[in-house]
């Protein structure tokens, strides 16, 4: 087994948003009034992107991992089941940047969801390709991890 290398990411997960009026509900902030307030529950909203970002990462790769076991595609010796997470892990976490992360679209929930169920036969397709890769995310990941405007 090859390291692998890109994630189809396409543009599933990412985009760019603005100002879109959602606020948290943060406890930290409930104490707070006007542009404190306000910029308290930005900051909640983004510390909560980043795990939830980085929770799918880990998602994610759990399930492309368990897929690779499951169909003994993983030689211990060679690439073991530990490598391969590392792997995914780190090449989506640079294809994201969750550390820039500032709010989670309304089906995050769904999307992590099918990341715990997607197809095998697709993820462990793009590890056996001639250029080792993982797979893409599901369709219901798309737009769901938001980004400030470039």
């Amino acid at each position: 087994m090859r390291r692998i290398g890109g994630w189809a990411l396409a543009g599933l997960l990412l985009t760019a948003c603005g100002d879109d009026g959602k606020k948290s509900t943060a406890d930290a902030c409930e104490d707070m009034t006007g542009t404190d307030r306000t910029t308290c529950e930005r900051e909640e909203a983004r510390k909560d992107a980043v795990a939830k970002c980085n929770n799918l990462i880990n998602t994610f790769c759990d399930r492309v991992t368990s897929c690779a076991e499951d169909d003994d595609l993983l030689d211990d010796a060679s690439y073991s089941a530990a490598e391969l997470k590392m792997d995914c892990s780190e090449t989506i976490g640079d294809a994201l940047r969750c550390d820039t992360a500032v709010d989670v679209g309304d089906g995050y929930d769904d999307c992590l969801a099918d990341a715990k169920t997607f197809s095998c036969e697709e993820s462990n397709d793009a590890l056996l390709s001639d250029n080792p890769s993982v797979a893409g995310p599901p369709d219901s990941c798309k737009q769901q991890i938001l980004f400030p405007p470039p």
